[in-house]
């Protein structure tokens, strides 16, 4: 089916940005100065966990009515429960990652920015 194929590329791309997240977390909690609006600005990765949760009901919305249970949409339509499935995972991750860069303090100094070394480069033998 194509609505499976295209479920598949939505699982890939949702953990292609995971890794980017998780990648640039460290970048990301060094531009964030007041830890109340960094809480905030995580809040939307709440949203793929809520809509898993949430299946039945949306779904009653759509199919003017008729309940079904959790069970029942993970028969009819597995790549729809799978995608939200992994995306909350990604998600979940990707917040792990920022809260430990927040949590943990400023982020670590850089090699040549360290209190060892100055960026100056210092040859063992100078010939003068």
């Amino acid at each position: 089916m194509v609505a499976d194929r295209v479920l598949a590329g939505l699982i890939l791309l949702s953990v292609l940005l995971a890794a980017l997240g998780v990648v640039h977390a460290r970048r990301w909690a060094a531009r964030r100065k007041n830890p109340g609006r960094a809480a905030l600005r995580l809040l939307p990765y709440l949203a793929p966990g809520l809509a898993l949760v949430l299946l039945p009901e949306l779904l009653s919305v759509v199919f003017a009515g008729r309940r079904g249970t959790f069970g029942q949409i993970l028969y009819v339509w597995p790549g729809v429960v799978g995608w939200l499935g992994a995306a909350t995972l990604c998600a979940l991750v990707v917040v792990v990652a920022r809260v430990r860069v927040l949590v943990s303090g400023r982020q670590r100094p850089r090699r040549e920015e360290s209190a060892e070394t100055t960026g100056v480069v210092a040859w063992g033998s100078e010939s003068g």
